[in-house]
């Protein structure tokens, strides 16, 4: 929050190519019901329907998008036909998404920064969770922020939940991101 209290926007365009790297690499894909808790813009859902997955859909706590209104994600979760969600959530509230991910019980995919992997915190947090891999972007991207400017966030990994891939061990696997598995 700011000095007023009010909740800060930290707000990242997703670029579609860190979308796709997914989305090739999750089988089934196109048979989900994708869910964007996060969706500012709609840069998520638009690479989503550019794939060519029908049903998708997001809410925004501050930015109201196409008919679903604005939705509080870490009060009320994801919308109740979701069957996969996939977020690149507000960095300084990470922790809370990722915890909320786990509790909404959809296979789930959510963007996190390289560096925020590899601290104490999160290796302890994913050291201890089933079913959750990591798949590494490979280089690195500028994400458009609010004013319109590019922002290198450094290296980003999507953290996949849900659809029983290898584990990984606390020293933090990377998984290709060119051989999707089988």
């Amino acid at each position: 929050k700011d000095i007023n209290g009010q909740p800060v926007r930290d707000c990242f365009s997703t670029p579609k190519s860190v979308v796709d790297v997914l989305l090739n690499y999750l089988p089934g894909v196109k048979n989900e019901f994708v869910w964007d808790p996060a969706c500012g813009d709609g840069c998520i859902i638009n690479a989503c329907r550019t794939f060519g997955i029908t049903n998708v859909g997001g809410a925004d706590l501050f930015v109201p998008f196409e008919t679903m209104g604005e939705t509080d994600f870490l009060t009320h979760g994801v919308h109740s036909d979701t069957t996969l969600t996939i977020i690149n959530p507000p960095f300084s509230q990470m922790k809370q998404f990722l915890i909320k991910m786990l509790e909404v019980k959809t296979k789930s995919a959510i963007l996190m920064s390289s560096s925020a992997i590899y601290t104490q915190y999160f290796k302890d947090f994913f050291s201890v969770q089933k079913d959750i891999c990591l798949l590494h972007v490979g280089g690195k991207y500028n994400f458009i922020n609010e004013e319109g400017a590019a922002v290198d966030i450094g290296h980003v990994v999507w953290v996949i939940i849900g659809y029983g891939f290898p584990q990984f061990s606390a020293d933090i696997v990377h998984i290709s991101n060119t051989n999707p598995p089988s």
